[in-house]
This record gives structure tokens, C-alpha cells and sequence, in this order.
């Protein structure tokens, strides 16, 4: 199995245009796998990272006139999941909010991932999201392409002794 990742994708107006990427794109060499979806803007590829890199499929939707980057990534701590339900909640609730492309919510790792279009949602709202669930939040690394990584709670801090 290859690298797996994501890219939104802007200008798409039918589903003629997201057969139109997924036929093109699945001609370059390495890319194993793609899925493009109107509803999300956004296209989930899976690739053989010695053939193939986001930076160029991504240059190749552009090149079909298309608008296309990769998204924000924050990470997120979440206390107080107990079982799978938790993880489904947390899971259907982010995937809810606009400019969500995907979300990855660990058990064992007490933690959440979230792919998402900064263009549309902020790090700090998708925290709200999972604490809105009932879970205590800890935005572990809010990244983009290049932007350095921060760390920040959304709980108070103790005072000062």
C-alpha cells in the first residue's frame, strides 16, 4: 500500500467533472488509487510515493483547469472516549462541518486528525466540535504546508503558583 493523502479541489461544477479528474489522474504513473467527491471539494489519492508525489497530482488537476492544494492538518488530543461509539461520534460530527475533508479519530491514541480547508474552518472550531461531544480538547499541531507547529488547549491553564 502507498502514501496516502488529500487535496481539495475547487472549480468542480458536476459530477462530469469529477469523473473528468479521476479518469485523467488515474493515467499517472504510481497513483494506485483516487477518489474525488463534489460534495467535499476534495480528491483522496493513494500513490507510490517512489513514482509519484501530492505536489505533482496535485499540479496535474491543476493543469485540467482545476483549482487544487493541499489542506490544513491539526491534530488533536481528546480525554474521556471509552469505546468505539465515542470514536464514531466525534468522527460523524466533524465530517459534518464545511471545509472538513477528512477525520481520523484514534481510541488507542486518545487522539483526532483532521484534514480540513483553513479557506472555510479554523483548528480552534473543530476543537469546539469534539468538545461539544462531551470530550476534553488539546490541539496538539495545527499544520499547514509550511506553517510552523503550535501548541494551545482549550481549557484554561492552572494559575500560577
Amino acid at each position: 500500500m502507498g502514501s496516502h493523502g488529500y487535496l481539495i479541489v475547487e472549480g468542480m461544477t458536476c459530477n462530469s467533472c469529477v469523473k473528468s479528474i479521476e479518469a485523467k489522474i488515474s493515467e499517472l504513473p504510481g497513483l494506485e488509487k483516487i477518489s474525488v467527491s463534489l460534495a467535499r471539494s476534495s480528491a483522496e489519492v493513494v500513490f507510490e510515493p517512489t513514482r509519484l508525489s501530492l505536489a505533482l497530482i496535485r499540479d496535474a488537476i491543476e493543469d485540467m483547469g482545476f483549482d487544487a492544494r493541499v489542506p490544513d492538518r491539526a491534530q488533536f488530543g481528546v480525554e474521556g472516549m471509552t469505546c468505539g461509539s465515542c470514536v464514531r461520534s466525534i468522527t460523524e460530527k466533524l465530517l459534518e462541518v464545511k471545509g472538513v475533508i477528512a477525520a481520523h479519530v484514534s481510541l488507542e491514541n486518545k487522539s483526532a486528525v483532521v484534514e480540513f480547508d483553513s479557506n472555510a474552518v479554523a483548528a480552534a472550531a473543530l476543537a469546539t466540535v469534539i468538545e461539544d461531544c462531551g470530550f476534553d480538547v488539546v490541539l496538539a499541531s495545527p499544520t499547514a504546508l509550511g506553517a510552523p507547529t503550535l501548541t494551545t488547549s482549550t481549557t484554561p491553564a492552572p494559575a500560577p503558583a
